[in-house]
């Protein structure tokens, strides 16, 4: 016969359950409208160059040619041999995998959240709908590696601080970088987490032998793969962050000289985050300090978890700003998950306080998501014309390698461009771009 004590913790018990199941199915609400809109959004999205050159890298890779050896590319090649797998016809299937790693993305941050709030608290909600509907996230969806590097460092992140798995997360912030070299400070961040409590110090030395090795491993992979030519590139990246000669290339330009001749490469790299101002993002900027200060005067975070969100923030802002040449906009999608999760943090401790500061918070939310869909959903193009020269079969002059992968057409001399972003594409007197 159960005690009326054992009735009341089954109840209590029946209830946390019920509450987690009800915002368990608030997240997949979440994720619907969020692949709803943006999955829709996939085939007209204004492109970016970088897309094109990535497609057509991958082309080649199916066609044989292996990269850095046979073609120029500048980055790990660990994304175009995973577009490889994909067909190369369009942007929307590089597109759709980018979409696909922001879900999973989206899904790690609230599985992070909950470990931040307590047990079956709505206010994990916060963070996932801060990401998802961030303006920023328009570069999070195209065929670029940056979704697939946020995923996977979030993923490192989450195993090696809230799960205690820290070969796994190793590997994880391995496969990260590869994707993209941009999430290297994530590696710092992590070790300063660890370094942060005593008792975790015995996981520093499995992570950096995991983070180390992994490394090791694909660079000696990479050289002999690719007959050497790998380590060409390194050489070649090194000397470009030494003296910042990209950025001088890119001044001698006529049709870039006006915009950037008055400004040093740190200067236009942090005038370039400007840009947020166009957006509903600078209110992640505005949570971050009243974030902060929840975490230390709650005392729900654990100091490695806080460690690891302020050093990956303040890791990547910095990297961004001094040690990459030239930084471009799609580079801040590595702000989102700790401006995420540290801004949902305090909307969660404010809706709190009362029934009208939660409704205040949630429409706040609404107001938000709205505004970045907005600000997305003015990002688009009609691609029709170049798409009917596929059609056609029709000539295509352009050093966008975006509109040769939609016309179907080769890249003029086999040139990858990664400079050209304002070259003109034509056919006859019509100009397609």
């Amino acid at each position: 016969m159960s005690s009326p004590h054992n009735n009341h913790l089954d109840e209590t018990s029946d209830s946390t359950s019920g509450r987690s199941a009800a915002i368990e199915a608030c997240f997949f609400g979440l994720l619907l409208v969020f692949l709803v809109a943006y999955g829709s959004l996939l085939p007209t999205l204004q492109h970016l160059i970088d897309e094109g050159t990535n497609i057509y890298a991958a082309k080649l890779i199916q066609q044989g040619l292996i990269p850095f050896r046979d073609f120029i590319y500048h980055q790990p090649p660990l994304y175009i041999y995973t577009l490889a797998l994909l067909p190369t016809d369009h942007f929307v299937w590089g597109r759709a995998l980018s979409l696909a790693a922001t879900c999973g993305a989206g899904r790690v941050i609230f599985e992070i959240a909950k470990s931040l709030m307590p047990e079956g608290a709505p206010g994990a909600l916060f963070p996932v709908a801060l990401f998802y509907f961030a303006a920023l996230q328009y570069y999070g969806i195209l065929a670029l590696p940056n979704a697939c590097m946020v995923f996977f460092a979030l993923l490192g992140a989450w195993w090696t601080i809230d799960r205690g798995r820290v070969v796994l997360g190793g590997a994880a912030i391995v496969v990260s970088v590869l994707f993209k070299p941009i999430a290297i400070p994530i590696i710092f961040a992590l070790a300063c987490a660890l370094a942060s409590r005593r008792d975790r110090w015995s996981d520093l030395l499995p992570f950096v032998a995991t983070v180390g090795s992994g490394a090791v491993l694909s660079y000696v992979a990479l050289h002999i793969g690719t007959d050497g030519a790998f380590t060409d590139l390194i050489y070649l990246q090194a000397v470009r962050y030494a003296d910042s000669s990209v950025y001088e290339l890119l001044k001698g330009l006529p049709m870039l000289r006006a915009d950037l001749e008055p400004w040093t490469s740190r200067e236009m790299n942090l005038l370039i985050h400007l840009d947020w101002l166009r957006s509903p993002d600078p209110l992640l900027a505005l949570l971050l300090l009243p974030g902060v200060w929840v975490a230390l005067r709650a005392g729900v975070v654990t100091r490695e978890s806080l460690v690891l969100w302020i050093t990956w923030l303040t890791f990547s802002v910095l990297s961004v700003i001094y040690v990459w040449d030239v930084s471009w906009p799609h580079y801040h999608v590595l702000y989102l998950p700790p401006l995420s999760l540290l801004g949902g943090l305090f909307l969660h401790v404010v809706a709190r306080q009362s029934r009208m500061f939660a409704v205040v918070v949630v429409c706040l939310c609404i107001t938000y998501a709205s505004a970045g869909l907005l600000v997305n959903h003015w990002r688009q193009r009609d691609y029709t014309e170049v798409l009917a020269l596929a059609r056609e079969r029709a000539p295509l002059l352009t050093f966008d390698a975006t509109l040769n992968v939609l016309s179907r057409s080769e890249s003029p001399c086999g040139l990858l461009d990664y400079l050209a972003q304002r070259s003109p594409a034509f056919q006859g007197d019509r100009f397609a771009h």
